[in-house]
């Protein structure tokens, strides 16, 4: 059996004379071969396992610490992309506008019908996800009408909208 993330290579039985012994596959982690009455080897070699991606995305690399992570956010409809969707950007940072349309696809939220932020534009990507954790009450700008949805996000405005979606969806905040 091959350590994980290595399949089987190439797998050779030769007979005490070094005659190669005919393999019948029986799966991919099977084989089978009729035994001489003499001793045999069996000799196999295996190779690291590629896994094709499912992500669009130019810039993960398959073998990066996060790629499954990336993988999950991607599957779920979390996050598409950056750049119509061919990049992740896993360096960039994450902004204010960023982390509510994160929100907004978790829940499969739907839109208001106007927002209240002077800063974010009705045609605005970020827009609709902004205006419906608005309405919700998962965030609540800067308190002087504007929202900053450019801004890097810190951890405890994450915190706050994470907690606050938490209420939102009715769990228990005791």
């Amino acid at each position: 059996d091959p350590d994980e993330g290595y399949v089987l290579g190439t797998i050779t039985v030769t007979d005490k004379n070094g005659n190669k012994i005919e393999l019948t596959k029986v799966s991919d982690t099977k084989y089978t071969f009729k035994m001489p009455g003499t001793p045999v080897t069996v000799k196999a070699s295996f190779a690291e396992e590629t896994v094709e991606s499912n992500l669009p995305f130019t810039d993960v690399a398959e073998n990066a610490w996060y790629y499954d992570a990336v993988v999950y956010v991607y599957e779920n409809g979390m996050m598409t992309g950056t750049n119509d969707g061919s990049t992740f950007s896993p360096s960039m940072s994450l902004t204010r506008g960023m982390m509510a349309q994160v929100m907004f696809n978790l829940e499969k939220g739907t839109a208001p019908a106007a927002g209240s932020f002077t800063d974010v534009a009705a045609d605005a990507w970020y827009a609709d996800a902004v205006n419906w954790a608005a309405a919700n009450g998962i965030v609540g700008g800067y308190g002087n009408g504007k929202f900053g949805p450019e801004d890097s996000i810190t951890r405890e405005q994450m915190a706050v909208l994470l907690y606050n979606s938490a209420k939102f969806k009715g769990y228990d905040m005791t």
